[in-house]
């Protein structure tokens, strides 16, 4: 088939119609084009505005800095300092923030040429933000203005001074530039120094500055090169001269410092810099200023006292951080207690420092202590007083560990009454052979009398890699994987960091705002959530110790209420509960006050259902076991009297108990020291019965057990010491009979809340009920050789 031969007329009908179309369609990719390029387009982010002035960069020039004249606040990091467009081997030296009034230092290698261009650009929004261009420095301290095609114009009177291998064609007198009839014999790049140009002072510093001195920082040059006859610091105020110094041949910049010395503390001054040269030209800087610190004497923080029980008193750290603001040494520090300087660090030490003193402290005795020091200026400050108060009680139990005597705890808590006695339990891991026995002793150190019916010692070997503790019946529990619990207090605080490790850095009552006559404040409590079970049978374990407020309840009910002439007749009552019933409400009303209960949620109110008895004056670890099948939850609450006990670590045991080998061993010796010399006491303590060995305040019992052969192989070895009998607190005395606060006695053991409410608003009001006249334990020392 032929193809369709299309006629000139028909092509030319086509053409006008494709040609709109071509049109149209470019104007709107044109259109689209622009109008994304319009709406994509995002303007560059604004930089800062500062005025900002170059200082010292001129021909030759390796340092000068920048002036901040006013403006935005800049970050030195932010800054770049480029040449020529390039970044120049060095930079900027100076840190910390670019304000106003400030400047900052510039170093670069190789020195500026004429002709350079230098632009400090800012960095976050790549604005540059001051820019110069190198030009000659005319004698007026102006620039020159470049003439095209030269490398140096500058006005002038005198004669042209030859660059090295040139020869001076013609004296002239006038402007250097493109003169008429003048020819360009040669280019040349150079720096055209003019003559007889005094030195030039720069950059001038102050700084560390304290009350009587200020460092003092000028850079001096002088660019022909002349000898520098003299450098001088110079008082503002007067023009006095503080400092002249004779000086070299200096080019190139060169620093000069002073330190100005005997100033007034806290005063304004103001100096400037002079040099001449050896032609006699001077040059004088601008001025500077700066104001010296105040009169700052030592000053104190973080003044602690960190107290352990110890055999009737505490040992005490005492601890303080002291600080001149001044910087000025501390020459010596001193610390007083109870108005009696108990220690001077007379050693010069560069502030701050921290100061400590240590040494045992009198049981249930208020101390007040502060510090002294002086510095290096002669000022002599002292600190406010900090107060505290020890306290503590029971016979000790000290064990031979090699060397001495060390204390192992105190026994007997619990029974202050015949009808109480009991047998109390301690680990020790320090006894150490000696001669063949094992030696303790069981020392009175307080104002007490105490009934000593049974003494032992237990040795249990365990697996390596377990722990042996007890609880307050002395069953006997193996400790492999204890876990933390989550605890907080009664405010809802979290304190399980205050409980995850035995550290001294324990959770205590906060008496502070307590209402006495409300009986919910009265207690406190600490409340535990378990981890998750993996067993249904667990051993809490609980380390605490009861404080000074455990042996103040007993003095009062002993002494303070009825007087201590009624000792007697009160503790005949108390031990015959008579009259009828006294005993026992008294029984329920101190076992209250002096426990710590443990409690469940049942989803309404919090269930009792175990006690930790009373626990020692030192810090001590005891196993409560809890069958979990029987309560529900994961929570547990710790209920006891507000002020009473110190916890300082609860942890979780899951595992199984492990196997363990336990003997018990009688004492072969048992000797009772006192003031009417010794007594064998080994058949009264060698068993529970109806006899007691008795020991006063400075009294003790010196009893040994044989040594024993060595665990066997993958065994070690934890020994628990039994000591059973009580003891009545006997002192300090209250001499006034006060037989009519019988009434109040009679309520005491019968309110379970009286010896919270009694015995804490006088804790937390000593002077509205001033027992503390009376309150002043008195304290023996062991007659035998001790350590800590």
């Amino acid at each position: 088939m032929d193809g369709k031969d299309l006629s000139e007329s028909d092509r030319e009908g086509v053409s006008p119609v494709v040609g709109t179309i071509l049109i149209i369609g470019i104007t709107v990719i044109a259109v689209g084009g622009v109008a994304y390029f319009v709406m994509s387009y995002k303007p560059p982010k604004p930089g800062p505005l500062a005025s900002l002035e170059f200082k010292g960069a001129k021909v030759g020039a390796k340092n000068f800095s920048i002036n901040h004249r006013g403006g935005d606040l800049l970050a030195v990091n932010d800054l770049t300092l480029r040449i020529n467009g390039k970044d120049r081997t060095g930079g900027i030296t100076s840190t910390g923030t670019f304000e106003a009034g400030t400047s900052i230092k510039v170093s670069i290698n190789p020195e500026l040429n004429y002709g350079d261009r230098i632009a400090l650009v800012h960095e976050p929004s790549g604005a540059v933000i001051a820019k110069k261009t190198v030009k000659e420095v005319l004698p007026g301290g102006g620039e020159e203005e470049v003439t095209p095609g030269w490398k140096a114009v500058e006005e002038w009177t005198g004669s042209v001074s030859a660059p090295s291998g040139w020869s001076l064609i013609e004296s002239w007198s006038g402007q250097v530039g493109t003169l008429s009839g003048w020819q360009l014999i040669e280019s040349w790049s150079g720096t055209i120094v003019m003559g007889n140009q005094p030195p030039s002072l720069e950059n001038l510093v102050s700084e560390n500055i304290t009350r009587t001195s200020a460092d003092l920082a000028v850079d001096v040059s002088d660019l022909e090169g002349d000898d520098l006859s003299w450098v001088a610091f110079l008082d503002d105020s007067d023009g006095s001269v503080i400092e002249n110094y004779n000086s070299g041949s200096y080019s190139e910049p060169q620093t000069f410092t002073y330190t100005w010395t005997n100033l007034s503390e806290n005063t304004d001054y103001a100096w400037y810099s002079q040099s001449a040269d050896n032609d006699g030209n001077v040059g004088i800087s601008s001025v500077a200023s700066f104001t010296t610190d105040p009169n700052y004497k030592v000053e104190y923080e973080n003044m602690e006292s960190s107290l352990w029980p110890w055999i009737g008193e505490y040992y005490g750290r005492l601890e303080v951080d002291a600080l001149d603001r001044n910087g000025d040494s501390i020459e010596w520090l001193a610390f007083i207690v109870n108005g009696e300087v108990v220690e001077n660090n007379s050693k010069t030490q560069e502030e701050p420092h921290h100061y400590t003193y240590e040494n045992q402290f009198d049981t249930n005795t208020t101390y007040h202590w502060k510090v002294q020091a002086k510095d290096s200026f002669g000022e002599v400050s002292t600190s406010e007083t900090e107060t505290f108060t020890t306290g503590g009680g029971c016979p000790y139990l000290y064990g031979w560990n090699g060397d001495s005597y060390k204390l192992i705890n105190a026994t007997m808590p619990q029974p202050i009454l015949k009808r109480y006695e009991t047998t109390s339990y301690q680990e020790a891991g320090i006894l150490k052979s000696r001669d063949g026995y094992y030696d303790l002793n069981l020392f009175q150190k307080l104002p007490e009398k105490a009934w000593i019916n049974n003494l032992s010692l237990k040795a249990v070997d365990h697996p390596k890699g377990t722990e042996v503790l007890t609880d307050q019946t002395c069953r006997i529990y193996t400790i492999a994987d204890p876990q933390p619990v989550t605890a907080t207090d009664e405010e809802g605080r979290d304190i399980t960091n205050l409980l995850e490790n035995q550290d001294q850095k324990y959770w205590t009552s906060d008496l502070e705002g307590r209402n006495f006559e409300n009986l919910d404040d009265l207690v406190d409590h600490v409340t535990l959530t378990l981890p998750e079970r993996s067993n249904s049978r667990i051993k809490l374990i609980v380390r605490g110790r009861q404080t000074f407020l455990a042996e103040l309840s007993l003095w009062s009910v002993y002494h303070y209420i009825l007087g201590t002439p009624n000792f007697g007749y009160i503790t005949g009552l108390l031990e015959n509960d008579a009259p009828s019933s006294l005993g026992s409400a008294f029984d329920n009303a101190f076992g209250r006050f002096s426990s710590i209960r443990l409690q469940y949620w049942n989803g309404k109110e919090w269930i009792d259902f175990r006690r930790i008895g009373i626990l020692k004056a030192f810090f001590e670890r005891t196993v409560v076991p809890i069958d979990l099948s029987k309560i529900p939850g994961k929570r547990i609450r710790l209920s006891m009297s507000a002020g009473l006990y110190d916890i300082d670590q609860i942890l979780v045991e899951y595992s199984q108990a492990r196997t363990m080998i336990s003997r018990t061993l009688e004492p072969v010796q048992a000797v009772k020291y006192g003031e009417e010399g010794s007594e064998n006491v080994l058949k009264k303590v060698s068993k529970v019965d109806n006899r007691y060995a008795i020991i006063r305040q400075g009294e003790y019992i010196d009893y040994k057990f044989r040594q024993m052969d060595p665990p066997e192989n993958g065994m070690t070895r934890t020994f628990v010491l039994p000591t059973g009998g009580y003891y009545y607190l006997t002192g300090p005395e209250v001499p006034e009979n006060r037989i009519y606060n019988l009434p109040l006695a009679e309520n005491l053991a019968c309110n379970p809340y009286s010896f919270e409410a009694w015995i804490l608003s006088r804790y937390a009001y000593p002077e509205n009920y001033p027992y503390t006249e009376y309150f002043q334990m008195s304290t023996a020392n062991p007659p035998f050789q001790t350590s800590r």
